[in-house]
């Protein structure tokens, strides 16, 4: 690719790949869901369970991230098909083995590959429940059923499926080295050089880079508040340096004093997923190396 020109995903995919990976990816979200299903069936505390659902949504991310690299897809759409299928099946399975609790006569495989009746139960359970929960240190807690533990149960579903969603954008991916790119953030500050600099560059060639200080993190950023700073988010590929990818964002910087911890507050992309030169490439590779080999 010339510098200059804008990252487009090809779209591609390869579909023996993505078939494979999603039937690994039901599995490994059945487990998942099944798991759920237990720490939800004795865990009585409110608090616990919104923590174990966003760990179940970090590891669904997770599982069908992998997934998707693995079969190569550049593909919103199958991203968003795959994502959708994995997550369904976690939260059928957990469902299952609920139905295998209660129907002594029903057992988890059963169950999965019976969805009529799995989902008449869900229906009929949903419907007919009443559960307590409760704050950690508390004796007593509140019954909740009917029409608000549907409502909790339809929220519940959202974050289950959720997670397909969050994993729908396609990872950069270097159709000529066929290969994923690999992500670095650094930052800069905004100053009248980086201004001036920016201004004369042409698109893709920002080599000025090699002359200005890049920091890996905010917290490295030693400036006052609210300070002007740019995020640079670079994806480079190990086959080549004649193909990566720059986004400069620029923003200002938080500061917490009760953590001592410094962020980035986003603002207006300068430039997106451009392709940039070499000497750009190097600029902020061997910076970044070094401050990391320095922290």
């Amino acid at each position: 690719m010339k510098a200059g020109e804008t990252y487009v995903a090809s779209g591609a995919f390869e579909l023996p790949k993505v078939i494979m990976a999603t039937f690994a990816g039901i599995v490994a979200a059945s487990v998942l869901g099944v798991i759920y299903a237990v720490i939800s069936e004795y865990n009585p505390f409110i608090y616990l369970q919104i923590l174990v659902l966003a760990g179940l949504f970090i590891a669904l991310s997770f599982i069908i991230g992998k997934i998707l690299r693995f079969a190569k897809s550049r593909n919103a759409m199958i991203n968003l098909v795959v994502g959708l299928i994995v997550c369904f099946f976690a939260w059928y399975a957990h469902w299952c083995l609920y139905y295998t609790q209660y129907a002594y006569d029903m057992n988890f495989f059963a169950a999965f590959f019976n969805p009529v009746e799995t989902f008449q139960f869900i229906k009929d359970f949903s419907e007919a429940r009443s559960i307590t929960i409760s704050r950690s240190g508390r004796s007593s807690g509140s019954d909740i059923s009917g029409i608000f533990l549907q409502i909790c149960y339809l929220i519940e579903f959202a974050v289950f499926m959720a997670s397909s969603i969050a994993n729908r954008k396609p990872d950069y991916f270097s159709e000529e080295h066929q290969c994923f790119y690999t992500p670095i953030e650094a930052y800069v500050e905004k100053n009248d050089a980086f201004d001036e600099a920016f201004e004369k560059a042409h698109r893709g060639n920002y080599n000025f880079l090699s002359q200005m200080e890049i920091y890996p993190t905010p917290n490295d950023i030693l400036l006052e508040q609210n300070a002007k700073i740019v995020k640079l988010e670079f994806n480079y590929c190990e086959g080549g340096k004649d193909d990566s990818i720059l986004t400069m964002t620029e923003g200002k910087l938080k500061i917490d004093k009760k953590k001592n911890e410094r962020s980035f507050s986003s603002g207006k992309k300068l430039v997106k997923d451009i392709y940039v030169n070499e000497a750009t490439d190097e600029a902020i590779l061997k910076t970044n190396v070094t401050s990391s080999e320095n922290a």
